[in-house]
């Protein structure tokens, strides 16, 4: 997830920021064809997923607006954006600590762990770049069990090349039976990873699931698009979550996104015993229209 958002933070500089990228869009969202007879790939776990909704929290802002749900905050785990990773000059890797996992109103928290597009290089040996995130990982969960918050799981989010896939995976997997063993591991994912049909099998076994990312990716929203998200989740067959968000982007006076549309759509995406929850990216936008849209599982 790297939407192209910049907010001033007292306590992480953080950039938001990706490449421009429009989106055809429509006001209304449009009602995708009756799902077929789908099943999902070999790559299918055999217990459903646990389910629950979410709201990432990358600034002070989103914590605010998050807090300010009063009782309804509770139903939805925040995303917490504690990390950020890229590589310098030199090749090394370096953090930027982002925001604490302390959030008001909050029983428990997902912990995300932001991977910059730079990291991608040292992916030609995935096992050393996991040796050094083991590392990292690890002293950032003793930090946030020391703080006393109940922690659900690690998210990492890392838009990797869709070249890079087999060494992302290879890379997860390593981190899940290290340093995150017995914390459920998801990570991001966007449309052109869905489109590359080895997804699933890669990911199998080494994950708990995906979030499936659908603003900020050049994905136009229309009912073929729709139709054709649903139809490569379930073949990838790994539980996932939808990621969407309600803002919208302009570009001389004229709407650029159909983030909204997606998360009306959002609905259409479900497959039972794959889909676990809906997430929200606020952007310093409140969400209660965002999570009305979804508040009831079928």
């Amino acid at each position: 997830m790297k939407p192209r958002v910049s907010i001033a933070l007292a306590c992480v500089a953080l950039a938001l920021v990706a490449a421009p990228r429009l989106l055809s869009a429509t006001a209304t969202a449009p009602t995708a064809a009756p799902p077929s007879t789908d099943s999902p790939s070999t790559a299918s776990p055999g217990a459903p997923p646990a389910t629950h909704d979410g709201i990432w929290i990358w600034t002070r802002t989103d914590a605010e607006i998050y807090a300010a749900r009063g009782p309804l905050a509770a139903a939805a785990i925040p995303g917490v954006l504690v990390l950020s990773l890229e590589l310098d000059a030199t090749a090394e890797l370096r953090g930027r600590r982002g925001l604490s996992p302390a959030i008001r109103g909050a029983k428990e928290v997902a912990a995300v762990i932001r991977i910059e597009d730079s990291v991608a290089r040292r992916l030609d040996d995935p096992g050393a770049l996991a040796a050094e995130l083991d590392a990292r990982l690890g002293s950032m969960l003793a930090e946030i069990d020391a703080s006393g918050v109940a922690l659900a799981e690690v998210q990492l989010d890392f838009d990797v090349p869709v070249r890079r896939l087999g060494a992302w995976a290879e890379l997860a997997g390593a981190l899940a039976r290290g340093s995150l063993a017995g914390t459920p591991l998801w990570v991001t994912s966007i449309p052109a990873h869905l489109a590359d049909d080895r997804y699933g099998a890669l990911f199998s076994g080494q994950v708990a699931g995906h979030l499936y990312q659908t603003f900020d990716t050049g994905l136009a929203c229309n009912p073929g698009e729709i139709a054709k998200a649903r139809e490569r989740l379930v073949r990838a067959g790994l539980p996932y979550r939808v990621g969407v968000a309600t803002y919208e982007r302009a570009r001389d006076g004229r709407r650029t996104t159909g983030h909204r549309c997606w998360a009306q759509a959002s609905p259409e995406l479900r497959h039972a015993g794959l889909h676990a929850g809906s997430w929200v990216f606020p952007a310093g936008r409140p969400v209660d229209d965002a999570f009305a849209l979804f508040e009831d599982h079928p």
